[in-house]
């Protein structure tokens, strides 16, 4: 197993953190660029990482009760799958399809409490979490900024972030492998989410931090919506002209998180109208005292039309005032829409019969003449009603 390390020390790696905490199950996050000189020379070959699984950690540090020093905790978030892998301008870029979060159930969270405290606990050693990913060679941990300055965890300038961002999980002898596993009825509730949360939330590196999780539902069936794959590198959902799909969100804040200060925030939904359109509340409020979470659920109504089309939805912190309201993800997810193949069958049916019909010729034969006025009647007709179908299904730009 690949380790994709993660510290919050910019707001660019704070943003990636959040992402990844907000896409849902089989999203691609495409591009995302880890500096060579912090990947381990075993991953440095892109070959080596592809269709590889790999577990995204986040690091954060504390202050050690006794030396004083800055200690490094690994706090892993979810698992993914490595689907593509380059070396580009003095990086690594990689796409990440997501997979299940992990589960810091009771024995986890004692042994993380337990770390911090300096105390020993008796849990099996695969869900010793912390301390199999501290025992790797280069993992991520604090370093004296100058050999000759102690380090302080106060004292930022004393120390900072050293070891490898990306590197190859050694498995210990003798012992088995980390265990992320989960019980059923906590994935479909979407607890293991908030108890990834809940871990990472009151981490001093995300304080002011938001997190949010979002789905897309058939508005009949309240299933997930398949994947329809990826294009250019990105995730599109798939669906039909005419379609009603739900967009869920899911916004927590984190047990145990100081909220003193914060004010309402505004998460604001956009979309081209040209092909959908939103039924719901488009600019959502969170307030600091939601502390058990909100939901929202917004309908996305795909206009019809005839031909193919790609749009997306656009989710971004509409209030410029990140001081004192709590900074959100920027996300985007996009939707391919396609035709309904029967309104295609009618419309070229249509016409077909009317083309044909109006080039009769006006003598057919053995009947009068005025059948043939009759049927290039009827022509005009079903081709009037074939116009009517297409230039109806055309989009066209409002709401």
């Amino acid at each position: 197993m690949v380790l994709l390390c993660s510290t919050a020390g910019t707001e660019l790696f704070k943003q990636f953190v959040l992402q990844v905490m907000c896409y849902p199950n089989g999203y691609v996050i495409s591009d995302v660029p880890w500096g060579l000189d912090r990947v381990r020379t075993d991953c440095l070959k892109s070959d080596a990482l592809k269709t590889e699984d790999a577990l995204i950690v986040f690091v954060d540090y504390y202050e050690d009760q006794k030396t004083l020093e800055p200690r490094a905790v690994y706090l892993p978030l979810r698992r993914v799958k490595i689907v593509n892998a380059r070396n580009y301008a003095g990086k690594l870029l990689l796409d990440l399809r997501t997979d299940d979060f992990v589960y810091y159930g009771p024995d986890v969270a004692r042994v993380y409490d337990a770390d911090r405290e300096g105390t020993a606990v008796s849990v099996p050693p695969a869900q010793r979490w912390n301390e199999r990913i501290g025992a790797q060679d280069g993992v991520l941990k604090a370093i004296a900024t100058s050999p000759n300055t102690a380090m302080r965890y106060k004292d930022f300038p004393s120390w900072q972030s050293g070891g490898m961002f990306v590197l190859q999980l050694r498995d210990t002898a003798g012992e088995p492998g980390l265990d992320f596993a989960a019980p059923p009825d906590v994935r479909a509730q979407h607890n293991d989410w908030r108890s990834v949360v809940d871990r990472i939330a009151p981490a001093w590196q995300m304080q002011g931090k938001l997190f949010y999780q979002l789905d897309l539902f058939e508005s009949a069936s309240k299933t997930p919506r398949s994947l329809a794959g990826t294009f250019g590198g990105k995730t599109v959902y798939g669906v039909a002209s005419g379609d009603c799909v739900e967009l869920l969100l899911h916004f927590y804040f984190g047990a145990g998180v100081d909220r003193h200060g914060l004010v309402q925030t505004l998460l604001e939904v956009t979309t081209d109208p040209t092909y959908l359109a939103i039924v719901g509340n488009t600019s959502i409020q969170i307030y600091p005292n939601q502390s058990a979470g909100k939901i929202e659920t917004l309908q996305l109504v795909l206009k019809p039309q005839l031909a193919e089309a790609f749009t997306r939805v656009r989710m971004q912190q509409r209030s410029a005032d990140t001081a004192t309201g709590a900074a959100l993800a920027t996300v985007e997810i996009y939707l391919r829409i396609l035709p309904r193949r029967l309104f295609i069958s009618i419309l070229v049916g249509l016409f077909f019969a009317g083309s044909f019909l109006n080039a009769l010729p006006q003598d057919l034969g053995t009947l009068t003449s005025n059948a043939g006025w009759v049927a290039k009647l009827l022509g005009s007709l079903l081709m009037a009603g074939a116009f009517w179908i297409g230039f109806s299904k055309l989009p066209s730009k409002g709401g």
